[in-house]
């Protein structure tokens, strides 16, 4: 390369370095054109190995910041090359070596003051401006005409020497077709026999590769055949790594399971007993409070009514009515030994299923070859269920604290219907029993309150549980009968309490 490199080149480039890059430019423009031409004079011989050194060893100008005064050591000046150094300007020094020419700019270039001088305005006749002007549009007319005269010299030149170079091109190329011919002639014969000589040897290859080749398709089939076997040992040991994962797989699958299950085996046991435990406390408050406050009202009738034999027969209807109630506490007592033998019999039937469980973990091994991929599926499904049986759970025990409350809030307003209707009643009494005490024929009633015969009003036993009269008094809602309200309003939901029902 010859001349500055192309980001490197501008303006602040001394006009000496321009000028050596011209004088190469030139001298490159006319070696080619003197080896275009095909004249061989000196000067164009010597310029064409000129610029041939410099475009095989890659001699190009560079033009470098000096950094001496800030950072330096990186430039050709600090190297170790060694060559020689021109000093052209303050702060401009041009270098070389047998390869490279190196031009260096430091920062003295830049900042070297620059001499003011001062100019001086002359005034100009215009005659003199006129005439200055049509001198330089002469020369530019003049150098117009030297221009053009230069392009068809060159353009007579080029096509002279155009025609040279065909005409000498085509006596070579003619040349040199009668020297091959001659060649061909000559050596025909040998080739003939080469011929000859490299069908024979090409025969003799081919047996050979054949032979090769039949080698080497024995080889294969032999290595086709080990493959084979080692390809079936290694499905075998990945068949057995596998049935050991999915064995391993399918146990921790069994005991996740089973301890879900006992979990929530063992949250319904604790919600039951919670449940009949404050079943059974109710039951028993409300038992000695019936007692405490039928034992006051006796007493109380006693002192009241000793006199008066009409209170005879309403104490007879309030044994009567006692009785009803032990046959109805009766009743309750085997509701609840029902409830302890269905849960007894829910016992047994876990048990026996843990038995099965247990049966089954121990022929689990014998059964893991029957398993396929529905097994997957009715875990998936299982799963599912459980989830859907926790929602029905926390639905259902929503539902029974609903219906719960309703019952209490029933309960309340009945009791204070009771209570209105038992003090009108005896209001009642109190003013039809206000003439002297006399004997009355007491009407027997039956135990839904209706009369056999008319007779006077007596006053009603005030034995109440809570203020409710004995012959108004309904059994409290049990766990059964919220259940059975649930499955009526939600058709969904299983009866556990069935024989033989076993859950999905």
């Amino acid at each position: 390369m010859s001349g500055f490199d192309e980001g490197d080149s501008s303006a602040d480039a001394p006009s000496c370095s321009l000028h050596h890059q011209q004088r190469l430019v030139r001298g490159g423009e006319a070696s080619s054109k003197n080896n275009l031409v095909g004249k061989k004079t000196p000067d164009s011989a010597n310029n064409s190995q000129t610029t041939n050194k410099l475009c095989s060893t890659g001699i190009s100008t560079a033009l470098e910041l000096c950094r001496k005064c800030e950072k330096g050591k990186t430039f050709p000046e600090h190297s170790t090359k060694t060559g020689e150094s021109v000093v052209i300007s303050p702060g401009y020094v041009l270098s070389r070596t047998k390869s490279r020419v190196h031009a260096t700019l430091c920062d003295e270039f830049f900042g070297h003051p620059h001499d003011t001088v001062q100019v001086v305005e002359r005034h100009v006749p215009e005659h003199k401006v006129e005439d200055l002007v049509v001198d330089l549009q002469n020369q530019i007319s003049q150098l117009v005409q030297m221009l053009e005269e230069e392009r068809c010299n060159q353009v007579t030149i080029r096509t002279k020497y155009v025609t040279e170079i065909v005409e000498e091109s085509k006596e070579l190329k003619r040349q040199h077709e009668e020297e091959i011919s001659i060649v061909e002639e000559k050596h025909s014969a040998e080739i003939q026999q080469l011929q000859i000589h490299f069908k024979e040897k090409l025969k003799v290859q081919m047996v050979d590769a054949q032979q090769q080749y039949d080698e080497l398709k024995d080889q294969l089939d032999f290595l086709d055949a080990t493959f084979v076997t080692y390809k079936e040992t290694i499905i075998e040991e990945m068949n057995e790594n596998w049935s050991k994962k999915e064995e391993g797989f399918r146990r921790g699958s069994t005991k996740v399971k089973d301890k879900e299950l006992f979990e929530q085996k063992q949250v319904l046991l604790n919600i039951f007993e919670q449940e009949k435990e404050t079943l059974e406390t109710k039951n028993q408050n409300e038992i000695t409070f019936l007692k405490e406050h039928h034992e006051r009202e006796i007493q109380e009738v006693t002192t009241k009514y000793n006199a008066m034999f009409e209170l005879v027969g309403q104490l007879e209807k309030a044994d009567q009515h006692i009785e009803d109630l032990r046959i109805k506490l009766a009743e309750k007592t085997q509701a609840l030994e029902l409830q302890s033998i269905h849960l007894k019999e829910v016992e047994v039937a876990l048990r026996a299923a843990n038995i099965e469980i247990l049966e089954y973990q121990k022929n689990f091994d014998a059964k893991v070859s029957e398993v396929d991929d529905k097994y997957w599926n009715y875990i998936h499904f299982l799963l599912n269920q459980n989830i859907d049986l926790r929602h029905r759970l926390t639905l259902v025990s929503a539902d029974l604290c609903a219906a719960q409350a309703t019952v209490e809030e029933k309960h309340k307003r009945w009791k204070q219907q009771v209570e209105s209707m038992a003090q009108q009643k005896y209001e009642e009494g109190s003013e039809e029993a206000s003439p002297p005490p006399a004997r009355p024929a007491i009407p027997p009633r039956s135990r839904m309150g209706s009369t056999v015969s008319k007779s006077p009003p007596a006053p009603p036993s005030t034995c109440l549980r809570k203020g409710r009269p004995y012959d108004e008094m309904k059994p409290l809602p049990t766990c059964e009968h919220a259940y059975d309200h649930l499955r009526e309003s939600n058709a969904d939901i299983p009866d556990l309490r069935v024989e033989g029902h076993k859950a999905p």
